[in-house]
């Protein structure tokens, strides 16, 4: 369990620097394009930051669960330690 909870954790750390900056690279550079480009461009930018969100609050809910499962397990496991 604890090796799942890492690995959301890194999973979030990793991808938010690399979607943030994405978008961010994909606005500033929107003045340097095409019209046409800028404009998909513009369209599709509130849709991929609707993503990163929707993402990285299931990432955290998912974590958030995990923690709670572990909180529940380990005073069993601490329990039966003890009496061995």
């Amino acid at each position: 369990m604890y090796s799942l909870l890492l690995f959301r954790l890194v999973a979030m750390d990793r991808r938010l620097p690399i979607a943030g900056g994405g978008i961010v690279v994909a606005l500033a550079g929107s003045a340097a394009m095409p019209d046409e480009l800028r404009l998909a461009t513009l369209v599709v930018l509130p849709a991929s930051l609707a993503w990163l969100v929707w993402t990285t609050a299931n990432h955290a809910r998912s974590k958030e669960d995990h923690l709670r499962r572990i909180d529940e397990i380990e005073p069993e496991v601490n329990k039966l330690a003890d009496g061995a």
